[in-house]
């Protein structure tokens, strides 16, 4: 009987330096910072899908705020946000509803209740009222501007923000400033980390755990391997490469309020971990990103069948 022999063939070695799967470090530094780019996109998508879990400023408690600056004088709310988080000016004309959902935008803000009081007869002595008055209940007022276009006073709580303006109306001339406006604007919003932090933080870091438990494992079957897988990673990490960093770096601000170490600031911008990703000429590199890492999860996932990529 004769016997068979047979010879073991070793495998063949992927290009790069003395076979290893990977480009030596170059390939490491991709893999890490594509596993930091899946954290940020994580913790954008996981603080976005908690924050229904806030609690916007309701109808009655804009009325309030207003009524502790103005109590004589009769308010009524015309307009409200009806999400948490809204753009400013809300989009209405037809360059806008194209160039931010592309591009982005810098007006991105809390949602707040417009309510309109009046008439007022004299702003300069109403807006003297108002701020007495709500120092007087606890308030702080920061803002207090005056000069012939508009009177506005802003103020604050530990949950609310309040901003009180009256312009001019168009003279007779037609030009600016005419006489003021009988009717006074007030806006209202809730003031973070009061009822927003906790949720947003909560979710957020469990999307940044999720994003960097899948990119790590991801990338080794696949981003540092391949040529192709490279090609990607890097477009990936180049567009994500602004947002990413401040993604993560709310995650530490937001702790920071809940645990009291940095005061809240008074204003109706947005502190929220996706912001990076909508902001001005930051949202489209950030959709470009986002594209990569979707191409890279799909030809990952057809890839599952071979043996995972050694670092």
């Amino acid at each position: 009987m004769i016997e068979q022999m047979t010879t073991a063939v070793p495998p063949p070695i992927r290009p790069g330096a003395s076979g290893r799967t990977s480009a030596g470090w170059p390939g490491r530094l991709l893999t890490l910072l594509l596993a930091l780019s899946l954290a940020g996109a994580g913790a954008a998508i996981g603080g976005r899908l908690a924050w229904p879990a806030t609690s916007p400023t309701t109808d009655t408690a804009a009325l309030d705020a207003v009524r502790a600056a103005l109590p004589g004088v009769a308010a009524g709310v015309t307009t409200r946000s009806a999400t948490a988080f809204r753009w400013d000016p809300p989009l209405s004309q037809p360059s806008e509803t194209v160039f931010v959902p592309v591009l982005g935008g810098d007006s991105y803000r809390y949602g707040t209740v417009t309510v309109t009081a009046g008439p007022v007869t004299d702003p300069v002595a109403v807006f003297a009222e108002a701020r007495q008055n709500l120092i007087t209940q606890g308030w702080t007022v920061d803002t207090v501007e005056q000069d012939d276009y508009r009177r506005r006073l802003a103020a604050r709580t530990d949950t609310t923000i309040l901003s009180l303006e009256i312009t001019t109306t168009v003279g007779a001339d037609g030009l600016l400033p005419g006489r003021f406006d009988p009717l006074l604007t007030a806006e209202v919003g809730p003031r973070p980390p009061t009822g927003l932090a906790a949720p947003m933080l909560a979710g957020a870091a469990i999307g940044a755990l999720l994003g960097l438990l899948l990119g790590l494992p991801l990338t080794r079957r696949f981003a540092a391997p391949s040529p192709r897988g490279r090609v990607l990673t890097s477009a990936a990490v180049a567009a994500l490469l602004a947002a990413t960093p401040v993604a993560l770096a709310e995650l530490l601000v937001l702790a920071r309020y809940l645990t009291g170490a940095e005061p809240a600031p008074f204003a109706f911008d947005v502190l929220a971990p996706w912001h990076p990703y909508t902001s001005i000429y930051l949202r489209l590199p950030a959709q470009l990103g986002a594209l990569c890492l979707i191409a890279i999860v799909l030809v990952a996932v057809r890839r599952r069948g071979g043996p995972p990529a050694r670092p």
